[in-house]
């Protein structure tokens, strides 16, 4: 017999899939069709919204160890900057996925949508949708769609704001980029492409109030491109409240985000984002209930105060047995950093 399986009973729940049971069913219709796309959209607008989460997970480990430090902890915060951008990138092309099948599934919509329907479909109308070579533009197909590809659009994105984003891969690992000490006690951490472009990272010295991290992107000529500046108007035990927010080459601002975090009982979290010009544009509150037997309750709440998500995360299982690491992989990948001192 086995040991007792302390998850059993979070897993069953994180498992379950009782809240489809109020999806509504796609018809394999026209109408349908464009549902599909609509519902494809509004997934990738969720996962868009929940890159939020991720900007601790590049943070935290940078400000936990600043500077030189030890092997030991020149590993950890390596590893960790290089899985929290990988897990951006997963989220981000996971959520352009979702869109590109909407997308097809709206253009070809789009092509029958003045037509009697499925009599008139051709096979090269779903070939045009997912770009398949040879495709010929569909005859039904409005003037207003454009026909241009992800990539295309992406490409012209690029060109236009003149750089890659902060999550670029482009950027290379962390390992490679150099860390600075300004005159004023602060970290800089600076980043370049192959073709130029740089990345400076500030993080403000310690003890400074109100703390700041700062994310500047230049153009291979030197000029500014973009910035992006977190700053921490107050933080203790039990509160902590930073507001993040994105500038232009020019210094327009094109929107912001505030995250207020309250520890008691119910360790509780409010992310609100808010546009060019201040309008609140999403609200998310989570909340995490820790009870008596360690097992913890996370709830997702939006603006209205409506439940969007809820985990059960079973609780803390005792640790392996004292005096026997030695040949433990744990011990072996330890033995094998490399001192940076």
């Amino acid at each position: 017999m086995g040991d007792e399986n302390p998850y059993e009973s979070a897993t069953s729940y994180n498992t379950s899939t009782e809240w489809l049971a109020d999806q509504k069913a796609v018809d394999l219709d026209l109408d349908g069709m464009a549902d599909y796309a609509q519902s494809m959209k509004r997934i990738e607008g969720n996962l868009r919204n929940e890159l939020g989460y991720v900007d601790d997970l590049h943070q935290v480990p940078m400000e936990a160890w600043r500077g030189p430090v030890l092997g030991e902890a020149e590993y950890v915060r390596t590893r960790m900057g290089d899985n929290a951008s990988e897990l951006s990138q997963y989220i981000q092309r996971l959520g352009a996925a979702m869109l590109n099948v909407g997308m097809a599934a709206q253009t070809i919509a789009d092509t029958y949508g003045s037509t009697d329907g499925w009599s008139a479909a051709s096979l090269n109308a779903v070939r045009f949708a997912f770009v398949e070579y040879g495709a010929t533009r569909p005859a039904g197909l409005p003037s207003y769609v454009e026909g241009k590809t992800y990539e295309q659009v992406m490409a012209e994105q690029a060109a236009a704001s003149g750089g890659p984003t902060a999550q670029s891969p482009a950027w290379g690992s962390p390992t490679s980029w150099e860390t600075r000490e300004n005159a004023d006690g602060s970290t800089s951490q600076i980043a370049m492409t192959d073709d130029g472009h740089r990345m400076v990272i500030t993080t403000s010295a310690p003890g400074v109030h109100p703390a700041a991290t700062t994310t500047t992107i230049y153009g291979p000529n030197g000029a500014r491109i973009s910035s992006s500046g977190t700053q921490v108007a107050q933080s203790s035990s039990s509160y902590h409240h930073s507001t993040t927010t994105t500038t232009t080459q020019d210094g327009r601002v094109t929107g912001s985000t505030t995250r207020s975090t309250v520890a008691g009982s119910a360790n509780t979290e409010t992310v609100v984002t808010h546009n060019a010009d201040g309008v609140e544009t999403n609200r998310r509150t989570v909340t995490t209930v820790t009870h008596d037997d360690g097992s913890q309750t996370v709830t997702t709440r939006n603006a209205d105060g409506k439940v969007t998500d809820e985990v059960r995360v079973g609780p803390q299982t005792a640790g392996g047995p004292t005096g026997e690491v030695e040949n433990t992989p744990y011990k072996r990948a330890l033995d094998n950093i490399e001192g940076m001192y």
